[in-house]
């Protein structure tokens, strides 16, 4: 098993202190605030205006879950690779959340299959760029 120290393919020694911190606090913001909240606080609100079903969400809820376990599992994968995680992180969930956005509500299956996609790639972002952040070596003071 690879160290928790391994090498980069992002030259770090080269970037300021202020530029990867901005770069890992917009990533995480990317990852936490729209890939992965995206889905959450609507699903009450479909319940509640009978847009979707209970079973149906019991459906959507495992999806989500099964979105951030493969994130997950392909964050793993590209440990080695942070350009490529954060971009396909980045990309993915940006191209994700606005094709659900554009997606019509009376075609609930299509978000439902979509749904692991964009989990998927929120949890990637989440995962590469926090691992990113801590590899980062502390500004001396």
């Amino acid at each position: 098993m690879a160290s928790m120290n391994m090498h980069t393919d992002i030259k770090t020694h080269s970037l300021s202190t202020s530029v990867i911190i901005t770069t890992g606090i917009l990533a995480l913001a990317v990852a936490m605030g729209i890939g992965r909240f995206a889905f959450t606080p609507l699903l009450p609100l479909m319940l509640r205006g009978g847009t979707i079903e209970g079973d149906a969400a019991h459906y959507w809820a495992s999806a989500n879950y099964l979105g951030y376990l493969l994130g997950a599992l392909t964050a793993a994968r590209l440990h080695r690779h942070t350009v490529k995680g954060l971009t396909y992180g980045l990309l993915g969930t940006a191209l994700m959340t606005l094709a659900l956005g554009w997606v019509d509500t009376t075609t609930l299956a299509l978000i439902g299959a979509m749904l692991p996609f964009s989990c998927s790639m929120a949890a990637l972002l989440l995962i590469v760029s926090s691992h990113w952040l801590c590899q980062q070596p502390s500004a001396s003071t």
